[in-house]
């Protein structure tokens, strides 16, 4: 088991309970899911204090942009929901769908 696995586990629950189209500010909308749901902002807390913020923060948009079938960035902006970052990138998930990348693989 890797370090980030808890992290990774994390950020595909948030993903998960997402509305699908998801639209490019998906990170953001995936930290703003972890900051509303009880259980999944204690286990982004104490994968903090395991891990260190940036590091989990850094990894909870890496694994969620890999659960989409690692999209193309569409560049940095600040957080507009969350406000566990203070920013986020963008992605192109234009017509993407955890279930799209599911029949892809």
């Amino acid at each position: 088991m890797g370090k980030t696995d808890s992290v990774r586990r994390l950020a595909e629950r948030a993903l998960d309970s997402l509305p699908e189209p998801y639209t490019e500010d998906v990170i953001d909308e995936v930290f703003y899911a972890i900051e509303r749901d009880p259980e999944l902002r204690r286990e982004y807390h104490l994968c903090c204090e395991d891990l260190g913020k940036h590091t989990v923060n850094s990894w909870v948009g890496n694994w969620a942009k890999k659960a989409l079938g690692d999209p193309q960035n569409l560049g940095e902006v600040a957080s507009k929901k969350n406000t566990l970052t203070k920013c986020y990138s963008k992605l192109d998930v234009t017509g993407m769908s955890r279930s799209h990348k599911r029949r892809r693989r």
